[in-house]
């Protein structure tokens, strides 16, 4: 009943789009495409030496937060490519070899597409010209669990986002504005999991739309602030900001459920706010060369996180500070620019967190070796590499990624995790812009946290709340094709294998099936 009412809720919402926007706008449409992207909206026409420095699609979109069909924030090219080999670049890059690099690419195989082009170009246009950018979307993923786990059965939940980015130069035509911005989401989520309703895992969400976000009408995702300066080479934001907005971050992951935004293992650690949660932080990305950056933030530890909806900015609740500190090498390969992403990256979290071998009954107590309260250590590797081209934007292309994140194990309820995957184009050739993607995670549960869990098991007693065995380690693997069915639309059939649900070999491994289906209006 849940899945009709908010398919009804979506098709009046594009019923309404058609109704208020003539489609006779289709001049206006492709004025649009004319329109300059956030990169020269926010201060990025800067000369660099001799070389000014703008985008290489016009068509870009500034949208940070990347999810999904969301639109890209920087699609560039590195300008010292070797002269001979721009004659044989794809497109526009044949034309433009003073790009500038991105800073956060973007996760669509070809450049974002709105469902409503033409019905609200003339606004959207308007919008943009006045330094304005707004994107609206729908995402629903529905699964079922068809074997293993607890029972058979199947969830469906929801995203509705907004984000809203000002280039604020543009937009007050005030000189001292000259490349601010400031960026803003608002979702509404909705739905059950089937996560933990259906397989019994409790640690690793299996569909990335349900989770935090308070099935509240309008949950703050965040709201901050960003200035560009020394042409492009330093860049500040500060504000109600995500850890994860930043930093051990690819867009590529949120083409996946299980590994959206972050790997697991970082993303679900105490301090590391990811989306839709957020707390008080800044971050300084600087560029000591064109294809490196060093990213430096300070964050705020406050578990409250805003509260329910998130705009709670001032709880109570602050138990210390998240300190990540990552550097990217950024390099392109050969002559059809194979572009990859190469990540290291050290946090200390100053809060102090218990030994997690939890209450142990007196008769096993000889047997245990507590670990005093410890501040967290968090150490991360990963990268992406393009394999081979077909298009023009960051993600055009094949691309093998992979990663690690290693916890200090005592208080990390994630130890570890190792995750390789892969983003393709489609494997049908009739079908250019749809694509394919795999990946298998493994991770591996905290040693104190598995002892105290046995201990307690053998005394007879339940291992933990919502837990059929101890807990010790766990592989996911998900696999999914991407159907771009029409203009800013996409489905995505999924399926997903958990081995050892909730971490237990008390649980049969689960096979997991659905589909997730987004919009971009």
């Amino acid at each position: 009943m849940a899945f009709r009412y908010h398919t009804i809720s979506a098709l009046c919402v594009l019923v309404i789009g058609h109704v208020c926007f003539p489609s006779k706008v289709h001049a206006a449409s492709r004025a649009v495409e004319a329109i300059p992207s956030a990169s020269e909206t926010t201060g990025g026409n800067i000369p660099l030496g001799q070389t000014k420095l703008s985008p290489t699609l016009k068509t870009t979109l500034y949208s940070p937060g990347s999810h999904g069909l969301m639109a890209l924030a920087h699609d560039a090219f590195l300008h010292h490519l070797p002269p001979s080999s721009l004659n044989d670049l794809p497109g526009d890059w044949g034309g433009d070899r003073s790009a500038i690099i991105e800073q956060e690419f973007g996760a669509t195989p070809a450049p974002p597409q709105h469902m409503l082009r033409d019905q609200a170009a003339p606004v959207r246009m308007f919008l943009l010209r006045h330094g304005v950018n707004v994107q609206l979307s729908y995402k629903n993923e529905t699964l079922w669990n068809v074997a293993g786990g607890i029972e058979r059965g199947g969830d469906y939940a929801h995203e509705i986002a907004l984000q809203v980015d000002t280039d604020l130069g543009r937009l007050t035509r005030a000189p001292w504005l000259s490349g601010w911005a400031t960026h803003m989401a608002i979702i509404q989520r909705a739905g059950r999991s089937v996560t933990h309703d259906r397989v019994g895992e409790r640690a690793i969400n299996l569909a990335e739309a349900y989770g935090t976000g308070g099935n509240v009408l309008a949950h703050l995702v965040y709201f901050y602030v960003e200035k560009q300066v020394l042409g492009d080479r330093l860049n500040l934001a500060a504000g109600r900001m995500p850890v994860t907005l930043s930093f051990a971050s690819s867009p590529i992951y949120c083409t996946f459920m299980t590994i959206c935004a972050s790997p697991m293992a970082f993303k679900g650690t105490p301090g590391n706010s990811v989306w839709p949660n957020s707390t008080w932080g800044g971050r300084v990305r600087l560029r000591p060369a064109l294809d490196n950056y060093l990213a430096i933030g300070a964050y705020q530890v406050n578990a409250n996180y805003g509260g329910i909806s998130g705009w709670s900015w001032f709880n109570r609740g602050s138990t210390g500070v998240f300190l990540p500190i990552e550097d990217t090498w950024n390099p392109y390969f050969g002559r059809h620019g194979l572009v990859g992403h190469y990540k290291v990256g050290y946090a200390y979290n100053s809060s102090t967190y218990p030994d997690l071998t939890g209450t142990v009954p007196l008769s096993e107590q000889r047997d245990v070796r507590r670990h005093s309260p410890e501040h967290r250590h968090t150490i991360w590797a990963m990268a992406d590499q393009m394999l081979w081209r077909t298009g023009k934007t960051e993600t055009s292309g094949g691309i093998l990624f992979g990663g690690f994140v290693y916890n200090t194990a005592s208080i990390s309820v994630f130890h570890e995790q190792e995750f390789v995957g892969l983003m393709a184009p489609s494997i049908i050739p009739t079908r250019a812009t749809d694509r394919f993607g795999i990946v298998f995670s493994h991770y591996k549960f905290s040693p104190a946290l598995r002892r105290g869990e046995e201990l307690r098991e053998d005394a007879g007693l339940s291992p933990g709340a919502n837990l059929h065995g101890p807990q010790s380690d766990e592989s996911v693997m998900e696999v999914y094709y991407g159907i771009a069915a029409w203009r800013g639309f996409l489905f995505q059939p999924e399926y997903e294998y958990v081995v050892h649900p909730g971490g237990s070999t008390h649980l049969r491994n689960a096979n997991v099936i659905g589909f997730r289906a987004s919009a971009l209006l």
